[in-house]
């Protein structure tokens, strides 16, 4: 746990969504002409896990969350979705399923991978204090 985050708990959320997110995919693609958005599945998964884990934590220490607090998670939360991406696309590599970058568009996957970090890093903080937010109310009201 750190700051009150528990980094293990928004890893396993963030994983469970994602995997849902995969599965609605396969299942609108395979019966309707259309898929799940590429920006939808990235940002997702970290709305979602952010948000729960924002009230979560707050329902553990009842308390606020100050804005340096909440970027520090949020940075510690983007590292692991970062993780987590790296793992999956290492599993795909292993498996020979896919080329991800040759070496004319690597740098271009490179700026998008880093425009996604950034993305996924300000989702996280807007998402983790909208739960705590969220949670407090909550709190306040059955007081």
């Amino acid at each position: 746990m750190t700051g009150g985050v528990n980094l293990a708990r928004y890893a396993g959320i963030y994983i469970l969504v994602l995997l849902g997110v995969v599965v609605i995919d396969a299942l609108l693609s395979s019966f309707l002409p259309f898929a799940v958005p590429a920006g939808a599945a990235a940002i997702v998964p970290p709305m979602i896990a952010a948000l729960a884990e924002g009230g979560r934590m707050t329902r553990e220490t009842e308390a606020p969350l100050s804005g340096s607090a909440a970027w520090r998670a949020a940075l510690l939360m983007t590292i692991v979705v970062v993780a987590v991406n790296l793992g999956f696309v290492a599993l795909v590599l292993a498996t020979g399923a896919v080329a991800f970058a040759t070496e004319g568009n690597l740098g271009a996957m490179a700026g998008l991978a880093a425009l996604l970090i950034v993305a996924v890093l300000v989702v996280n903080r807007l998402f983790l204090a909208m739960g705590v937010r969220n949670e407090l109310r909550l709190i306040e009201r059955r007081r």
